[in-house]
């Protein structure tokens, strides 16, 4: 029991035997006895009144402590609230960019990765909804409390949030400062007031012992009644100020004790953050280097296929020379007639340097090759025995000669100047025209590129003969599309903000491409379908024979094509209007640059097996992938080349991906 509450008991109980002692007198002092009763009365009114007001005051700061407590457990909430939609975001935002790289075709499939991307999307959901649900019940709580949380972002919840993240980080330390603070303010006393307490309340109790005894004899005075009351108002009040300190202690205490749980859990909760953040980025950080190793082994696979490829069309050359050296050598030796046995020592000189040269070269490339050069030689061999006649050797290089160059083994090209027929738009049954066509007539023309070419999937080089139709002059448009896509309540395809009206349509599939011919075919009563790939080369080559439509040289000047190196204001970044540049001998624009083009052929590996006649190679056929022709604003000058062909999926789709329709004629 502390000094103030002895003395209050001290207090009490001397009331007490001044009331026995003067009831028990009954003297004169009937007076003094009625004023110390009200003194006495007086005193328990105040007592009673200062209980009601200190829990009239506990009862206000409960409820204030209980409001702060929601507000902060809300804009808590709110914040982790916060920081899963930023995640959700990032999550969502990697998604999109893994898809996109799927949709250009840059890079293989992952299965795996996008499974895990999918699960962590829909974990985040679910713990934004549970998050959005706590944040509820604690807002219905607070109600229940006659307690209103903030609803407007401009207003609580932005300001919760950021006073929540300052909390989490200083709460400790500012719980910690108000307990010091009251501390201080409850122990700040003059030194003598610790030292002497003891003594001052000592003498307080020998007053009123001797007031006791004066009440006990019944000689109270009235200045000694109103000391008597003073002291038990000094009582009461330390008494107050006592209970007052330990309350706001209590109070301190308690806060600081909430202060530490919520930053302890603060911080559990932001350290599981950070890790799941560094391991979600640890993944993906994984992911991408992998897919990048991925990507720059295909480069190298690639730059040494290339590298192959150029070893091997140098060993060609030099066999070509070599051969055509050897011709001419032989002729001019038969031409002097002189000795046989010298001839021979030449040429097997020239074949040696021509071994060792493809050794140096190609390596195994020039296997093939080196069998063609040995036949001459030992032909030659014979025709320089006793029996061979003048005759015979002239008739002998009259057949090989032929056979030394390697453009010889190709088809010869029976191709016959044709010209293109009239221009013409088909009118539509819903207003409007249709795609402006051009009628080709029937024809024939080589197909594929030469053997000495390194593109396997284009040979066999072969003679198509085909029947005449009518194709595109232009690659669809924008503005073509457009009238199929809000009469069949299709969607619009994705410009890429490069804009639409007269550009080629872009990100199409093939299903889409083909209904849209399926839908001119409604509205003109004409056959229309997209070309085949026999088809779109015969239109594309226009009668010629080169790698493009002008020739075998891709010079800039002047700009024939939209392409990654053609020199054109839109190279690399993005389509052309149509009709910015020449057009073929046919009459089509855009044979080469600008978009690929969809067809209607099904995949074949190579040419091996085509039918020389026909418009359309059906028999064999992998219809799960169908053949996209020609080159893009984006191509480079390894894949620029009218023979080029690749195969797609037929849902893909690419900014660079577009098509031409045919109509049967």
């Amino acid at each position: 029991m502390s000094i103030e509450d002895k003395a209050q008991a001290e207090a009490n109980r001397l009331v007490e035997e001044i009331d026995q002692s003067q009831a028990k007198a009954k003297s004169p002092n009937a007076v003094k006895r009625a004023e110390a009763q009200k003194l006495i009365a007086e005193i328990n009114r105040l007592q009673v009144a200062a209980i009601r007001d200190q829990d009239s005051e506990k009862a206000r700061q409960a409820k204030a402590e209980t409001k702060h407590l929601f507000e902060t457990q809300f804009a808590y909430v709110r914040a982790k609230q916060q920081n899963a939609r930023e995640q959700l975001n990032r999550l969502m935002q990697a998604k999109q960019r893994y898809d996109l790289v799927q949709k250009q075709g840059t890079g293989k499939p992952d299965p795996k990765l996008q499974q895990q991307l999918l699960q962590l999307i829909k974990a985040k959901k679910e713990e934004f909804v549970r998050l959005n649900q706590e944040a509820d019940t604690i807002r219905q709580q607070a109600q229940q409390k006659s307690i209103i949380l903030g609803e407007t972002p401009g207003s609580f919840e932005h300001e919760a949030i950021t006073k929540a993240q300052a909390e989490n980080t200083s709460l400790t330390e500012r719980a910690k400062a108000e307990a010091e603070k009251l501390i201080s303010e409850v122990t700040r006393q003059k030194p003598k007031d610790s030292s002497d307490k003891a003594e001052e309340v000592g003498k307080m109790i020998a007053e009123i012992n001797r007031l006791q005894m004066a009440a006990e004899q019944g000689i109270l005075s009235e200045n000694e009644t109103a000391q008597l009351e003073e002291r038990i108002k000094r009582v009461e009040s330390k008494q107050r100020e006592s209970r007052d300190q330990i309350n706001q202690l209590t109070q301190a205490k308690i806060k600081y004790e909430l202060a530490l749980a919520r930053s302890a859990k603060a911080k559990d909760e932001e350290k599981t953050r950070r890790a799941q953040d560094e391991k979600l980025q640890k993944e993906l950080n994984s992911l991408i280097q992998k897919k990048e190793d991925e990507q720059r082994q295909l480069m190298q696979e690639l730059e040494l296929i290339r590298m192959r490829s150029e070893q091997e069309a140098a060993l060609l050359k030099a066999q070509r020379d070599a051969a055509r050296a050897l011709a001419e050598q032989q002729s001019q030796d038969d031409d002097e007639d002189k000795p046989r046995s010298g001839k021979n020592k030449l040429l097997l000189v020239m074949l040696v340097l021509l071994i060792l040269t493809g050794i140096g070269v190609g390596g195994f490339f020039a296997m093939p090759q080196l069998k063609n050069l040995l036949n001459p030689l030992q032909t030659s061999k014979s025709e320089s025995s006793p029996a061979a006649t003048p005759a015979s050797r002239t008739n002998v290089e009259k057949t090989q000669k032929p056979e030394l160059a390697p453009e010889s083994s190709q088809p010869e090209a029976s191709v016959s100047k044709v010209r293109p027929g009239a221009e013409f738009a088909d009118r539509l049954l819903t207003g409007g025209q249709g795609p402006v066509m051009i009628q080709l007539p029937s024809g024939s023309f080589l197909m594929g590129s030469p053997d000495y070419l390194p593109y396997s999937d284009e040979r066999p080089q072969f003679q198509v003969t085909l029947q005449g139709f009518s194709i595109g002059k232009y690659e669809v448009t924008f503005d073509d599309y457009q009238k199929f896509a809000r009469a069949a309540s299709r969607r619009f395809p994705d410009d890429n903000h490069w804009g639409q009206q007269n550009r080629p349509v872009v990100n199409v599939t093939w299903d889409e491409a083909n209904d849209y011919t399926q839908w001119l075919t409604q509205q003109t009563g004409k056959q229309y379908r997209l070309p085949s790939e026999r088809e779109w080369e015969y239109a594309a080559r226009a009668g010629t024979t080169g790698q493009f439509w002008w020739g075998n040289r891709l010079d800039k000047s002047p700009v024939r094509a939209n392409c990654g190196v053609c020199g054109s204001e839109w190279d690399g970044i993005k389509t052309a209007p149509i009709g910015q540049f020449p057009a073929n001998d046919f009459g089509l624009h855009d044979v080469i640059g600008n978009v690929m083009e969809w067809t209607r052929s099904c995949y074949h590996v190579d040419y091996a097996g085509a039918p020389a006649i026909g418009n359309i190679w059906e028999s064999n056929a992998d219809c799960t992938q169908y053949m996209v022709r020609s080159s893009a604003f984006n191509t480079y000058k390894r894949d620029i080349r009218i023979t080029r062909r690749q195969p797609f999926n037929p849902k893909s789709r690419a900014n660079n991906l577009g098509f031409r329709v045919l109509r049967v004629d």
